[in-house]
Order: structure tokens, then sequence, then C-alpha cells
């Protein structure tokens, strides 16, 4: 039993149609450390396929126990990761992500964002890169998502339909997902 309340056939389909995927946690606060502990709960990824990175050595102890690759650095974390989720400050966002901007590999690399207060709008502009732009979100979940009791809110910035499906069938294996147009997440 993953987690003891929950019904364990629609918890199996939708883990199993997650197909493997490497994912990096950049900030290791209270939000992305229980995002990454529940996507070890859930199994959408094994150790091994999840990154966590963060300033701060201390809060990346417990994920270097567990065999998840820890870094200090974001640009490292993120290589070779479809999934690059971003969990920092709102003050920290535009400089975070003008960090990781160059390194990003549009084509391949799916950008979650988990800041309050951040404009989709601003994401865009910051991240355009010579016309382009990542499969973008913006995503805000609560801390219950490590018991995989999250009610996560998902917007769709800037993303294919199916990368918007992934994006609902990932954190929908860590509780209840909402995809919601951007102008409603005041209101969540």
């Amino acid at each position: 039993v993953y987690y003891e309340g929950r019904d364990q056939r629609i918890y199996h389909h939708i883990t199993s149609s997650i197909e493997r995927m490497k994912i990096t946690i950049v900030g290791a606060g209270n939000m992305g450390a229980s995002t990454a502990r529940g996507l070890l709960a859930s199994k959408c990824c094994e150790p091994q396929e999840l990154r966590i990175s963060d300033p701060s050595v201390a809060k990346l102890q417990d994920f270097k126990h567990r065999g998840v690759a820890t870094f200090s650095d974001n640009v490292e974390a993120a290589k070779g990761s479809q999934w690059v989720m971003v969990f920092v400050k709102p003050w920290l966002v535009e400089h975070v992500l003008s960090e990781l901007k160059p390194a990003l590999d549009y084509s391949q690399q799916n950008l979650v964002v988990v800041a309050a207060g951040v404009k989709g709008d601003d994401l865009c502009a910051l991240l355009e890169k010579e016309g382009n732009l990542p499969n973008l979100f913006l995503v805000i979940p609560n801390i219950a998502i490590e018991k995989l009791c999250s009610m996560t809110f998902v917007t769709p910035v800037h993303a294919e339909r199916s990368v918007t499906a992934e994006a609902e069938a990932l954190f929908a294996a860590m509780g209840e997902v909402l995809v919601v147009e951007e102008r409603l997440l005041a209101a969540g």
C-alpha cells in the first residue's frame, strides 16, 4: 500500500501511465523537499532518477542518504532532466531562471515554476530564447504532496497539450490536480 486510503486502481493507472523520467528540483525548502518526497513515495521516479539542488548542504543530506543525486549547482542539477521544477522564493525566480536559461534545452526539457505571485508573462519575457520558450507551467501544490494528498493547481503558461497531460498526471500521482487558467491562481 503506497498511501493508506488511496484507491489503488486509480493510483496504479496514474503511475503506470507516467513514463520513467529524470526530474530536477531546484530548491530544497519546504515545498521543494515535500515534492521530492512525494515523487519518491508515488514511485513517479526512483531515487537515481531524481536530482535536487540547494545552496544549503544540510537540506540535501536526507536526499543524499536516500540515493538522490544532490547538487549545489542548479545548472549541473538540471542537465539531462526532462522536468526541471523550480521551488524558490518569488524574489529569487529571476536570478535562478537567468542562471538556468542558457543551459536549458527547450526542445527536451519542461519547466515548472512554484513561486507565489509570479506572472506567466514575466516568465515568458525572461525565458525567451531566439523566439522559443520551453513548455512552461506555474504550479501551486501544498506540503501534503509528500503524503500524496496535495491539492495542486497547474497552469500551462506555454505548453503543448500532450505535455500538459504529462504534468497533470505527474502531479495527480501525488494528490488531486486542477488545471486552471492563470487568472484563477490568485483565488486558489
